[in-house]
Order: C-alpha cells, then structure tokens, then sequence
C-alpha cells in the first residue's frame, strides 16, 4: 500500500475559510466551515474542559489509534 503525503493547507486558504465566520457562531459553525473547504481533512472540536483532548503533538490514525 503506497501512502500518499498530505499538503496542509496554507495560511491563505485557513484565512479566507475563517474570514467568513460570524465571531458570535464561530464555534458551532468552525468544523463545517473546515471541512467545506478541506474536503480532505476530519476535523473535530474538543472543549477547554474536555479530559480525553489530544495535546498539539499527536497523530491519530484514522481508527482512533495515536501514531506519535
């Protein structure tokens, strides 16, 4: 199986997708916005307050499993 790396979108792209969210419903209205724009992506939201959050260093595997 041949895995294909991944281009992140750029700065540009995070910012237009972002303009476009009215501050007072950024929140509720930030994953569906990401993923209009990054088809590719999974994006998911966990709360300040969230014990099962992931720190800003993991990788998670498609299946939940943490890669490093």
């Amino acid at each position: 199986m041949t895995v294909l790396p991944t281009k992140l979108p750029d700065p540009a792209s995070l910012t237009a997708a972002l303009t476009m969210l009215d501050p007072a419903s950024a929140d509720a209205d930030l994953v569906p916005a990401l993923a209009r724009a990054f088809s590719s992506f999974e994006f998911s939201v966990a709360g300040i307050d969230d014990n099962y959050w992931r720190p800003d260093r993991s990788i998670i595997r498609p299946d939940g499993t943490r890669v490093g």
